[in-house]
């Protein structure tokens, strides 16, 4: 707002945009202020602000006439007249004969079995257009393999993406056909939201001289279409993380009108909850109170109440940080004993890794389509319970009896029969009752098999009810017997039906008995044969260091043991730990634990090169591969192969008990220790016989090897003379002749029948004569 002076009583006002210029419409302000400038500085704006207003009211049409210009020449039609090239893209499939029925004249039904059928006649689009300009080789479109067929152009909605070869000439062609397209159809290609991408070894000179033709921006990287990026390459995990942290499944809406498939897939969503649980590693993401992080079969979600004063409310919130463990004081004040326990049995890594999501069905934490259906299959009967409260008793005895269907120690396929037959779902026409237990031949053969079948108050006329009857009133019966007898009977009858001949009621009691007999051999354990072989330690390459581990578990006084052991390739102790973990770990975590604290003391003594070795196979075998590795210990696993990033080399082997001795010696010594012992180069009292025991068995394995060879080639030689004496007694003739005593010579000849000399031996040389 400029004034022109005081008295003058003008004004002119001036509107301009951000970046300094004038408006499109200039909008001058004439004002009349009063010379003695008796009027007020607020009455002075409002009087201008109602001005301004007005003149902007004034200029809307302008505006409104400046946009429905912008539209209308981008949408407007340029009324097209020439639609030789579209026409010419169209293949000729009319014969005259056919055109003598086109040019008749149309009657109804034809007129709406034409309408029905537009699609496949319909004006061709730029699809045409291209798949003519590739099929004449102009152009060339992209495969993903050399004999993938290849793809020249990909059409949505009001969207298109074209691919040809970053040539000029190409592209002179795309825009031709583009052009042609706009000219016949009437529709105009959009060049503001046009958009060129390269491939990287595109010239930047070609780059250029493409977008001067098409008028269009060079991009490095595409918009995403409907959410999704168009160019995936072979980063998949990484193009599509965006999408799912934008929504998670669990927290997925059913929405207004949701399809039959959504639908479908949203009614699984509470088999996945109830088979997911987090694993802890640090507890920072989980809710004690909310989430499912406890390991227990039946119920992952906390049990206890939540007091009034408690001030926990993040799992992380029970974990000391500076021990790297769990806070038990806090664990066994807010929860109930057992639920305690077994949250303090729950391994805590020192690198204190993500929580993270696992699947609790199975031991690995590995989703499986096995373990989600025995989910689902509990959660039916849940709700089965809940609807009938009556037939609580009788899905008691349901579950009894699967679980002694499908515990039988015999075949799968006799357990199937089971199972179909309890479901009453074998194919077969006739009654099952009279083909395995109502019938004379059946009666007859039950009793063969010492199984005799209760005496039933009334008719059964299904299998299940038999099998209820039975666990009744023979609780003691041989249910592997009853299984293959029953078995046995049904595969007879097969048997006779598909031609085959029935066996007689003797011979099918021998096999029933016989293959009983044999499922009772396959089941028998073997002993394994025990190896001669002394079971020692052996040292690590040269430059290396062994790291041996062990854990022990003291049930009784609710802590667990540790012990670690590292040696040179002499022998020699580096260090040596023992500490005790005021936790009631399990075996398996305890062992997982074992092997973090051998690598935390291994990365304190500052060695390079080092070999975990452990008696757990399942804990060597995780730490090669991290996706085997049981969901109990994953964390742990997490956390030492984090700390093995600091060693120059590492590998992992398993061993024997016999070959980790001292380790085990030195974890079952933890029960009497505070906290912890350490030894640093120096051999602990404990262990001092052991360790003297493996260096000598060290020795042994060099000196005493080659005396054993020697004394093996010495065998040799004396079996090799013992033959040699053998075929000399054998032959007919026999002549020895000794020199003087002392001489140390000696001849012996051999003569054959016909008194020939067959061979001599002299001073221990042998020469072989003509026979």
């Amino acid at each position: 707002m400029v004034a022109d002076g005081a008295g003058t009583g003008t004004g002119t006002g001036t509107g301009t945009d951000g970046d300094g210029d004038t408006g499109g419409n200039r909008m001058d302000l004439e004002l009349q202020i009063p010379a003695d400038n008796s009027i007020s500085a607020s009455v002075w704006s409002f009087y201008v602000f109602r001005k301004w207003r007005s003149c902007i009211k004034n200029d809307q049409g302008d505006i409104e006439t400046t946009i429905l210009d912008y539209f209308a020449k981008i949408f407007r039609s340029d009324n097209p007249s020439n639609f030789d090239v579209s026409l010419n893209a169209i293949s000729k499939r009319v014969t005259l004969e056919m055109n003598e029925g086109l040019v008749a004249e149309f009657r109804a039904e034809e007129v709406w079995q034409a309408l029905q059928q537009m699609h496949p006649t319909k004006a061709p689009g730029p699809d045409a257009m291209l798949k003519k300009e590739e099929k004449e080789g102009h152009i060339k479109g992209v495969a993903v393999s050399r004999r993938a067929p290849s793809v020249s152009h990909l059409l949505f909605a009001d969207d298109s993406i074209i691919f040809c070869r970053a040539s000029v000439l190409e592209c002179e062609k795309v825009m031709k056909v583009l052009d042609d397209y706009e000219r016949d159809s009437g529709q105009k290609l959009n060049k503001e939201k046009t958009a060129l991408y390269f491939s990287k070894n595109t010239s930047t000179e070609v780059q250029n001289q493409i977008k001067q033709r098409f008028g269009a921006e060079i991009v490095k990287h595409h918009e995403k279409y409907l959410g999704l990026p168009p160019l995936v390459g072979r980063g998949k995990r990484k193009a599509f993380n965006r999408i799912k942290d934008q929504e998670s499944f669990l927290s997925a809406q059913v929405g207004r009108r949701p399809s039959y498939a959504w639908r479908s897939i949203l009614a699984a969503r509470d088999i996945i909850k109830r088979g997911s649980r987090w694993c802890i590693g640090n507890g920072q993401k989980v809710n004690i109170w909310n989430d499912r992080w406890i390991p227990r079969p039946n119920s992952s979600k906390v049990l206890s109440h939540r007091r009034a004063q408690c001030k926990e409310v993040m799992v992380s919130d029970l974990i000391d940080i500076e021990r790297r463990c769990w806070d038990a004081a806090k664990v066994r004040n807010i929860l109930i004993p057992h639920e305690a326990e077994v949250v303090l049995g729950i391994p805590i890594s020192y690198r204190l890794p993500d929580d993270s999501v696992i699947w609790a069905g199975t031991s690995n934490g590995k989703f499986t389509v096995k373990s989600a259906y025995g989910i689902a299959q509990n959660l039916l009967e849940e709700r089965t319970t809940r609807s009938d409260l009556g037939s609580c008793s009788s899905n008691v005895k349901m579950n009894a009896i699967w679980k002694m269907v499908w515990n039988l120690e015999c075949p799968r396929k006799i357990k199937h029969f089971m199972w179909k037959a309890c479901k009453n779902i074998l194919p077969t026409r006739n009654r099952l009752k009279d083909i395995l237990w109502d019938c004379k031949y059946a009666k007859e053969v039950w009793s063969g098999t010492k199984i005799k079948l209760p005496v039933l108050p009334e008719p059964v006329n299904e299998f299940l009810n038999l099998v209820w009857q039975i666990v009744e009133s023979c609780p003691n019966v041989n249910w592997v017997l009853f299984a293959v007898t029953a078995w046995s009977l049904w595969n007879n009858r097969n048997t006779v039906i598909h031609g085959g001949q029935s066996k007689g009621k003797e011979g099918l009691i021998k096999a029933v008995v016989s293959y009983v007999e044999e499922i009772k051999c396959e089941k028998t354990p073997r002993r394994r044969a025990q190896s001669d072989a002394a079971q020692t330690w052996k040292p690590p390459k040269q430059g290396w260091y062994k790291v041996n581990t062990d854990g022990a578990v003291f049930k009784e006084a609710g802590s667990c043991g540790i012990g670690v052991v590292i040696r040179n390739e002499k022998g020699q102790i580096m260090g040596a730990l023992s500490r005790r973990l005021e936790l009631p770990l399990g075996a398996l975590e305890v062992e997982a634990k074992a092997v973090e604290e051998g690598v935390q003391f291994a990365r304190d003594l500052c060695l390079g090169q080092i070999v975990i070795e452990s008696d757990s196979l399942v804990v060597v075998n995780s730490l090669h591969d991290l996706d085997s590795t049981q969901s109990s210990i994953q964390k742990v696993i997490e956390g030492t192969k984090l700390g093995l990033h600091g060693f120059t080399a590492w590998d992992a082997s398993h061993t024997r008990r016999g070959c980790n001795n001292a380790a085990h010696i030195l974890a079952r010594h933890a029960k009497g220790v505070h906290n912890c012992d350490i030894w640093v180069e120096d051999t602990p009292p404990m262990i001092i016989d052991q360790a003297q025991k493996d260096v000598n068995c060290m020795s042994f394995g060099v000196k005493e090897f080659a005396e054993i060879v020697s004394l093996l080639i010495l065998v040799l030689i004396l079996i090799t003379k013992l033959q040699e004496c053998i075929r000399t007694l054998r032959l007919g003739g026999r002549q020895m002749v000794a020199d003087e005593p002392g001489t140390g010579t000696a001849t012996a000849t051999a003569t054959d029948g016909d008194g020939d000399t067959a061979w001599r031996q002299q001073n221990g040389s042998r020469t072989s004569d003509t026979c």
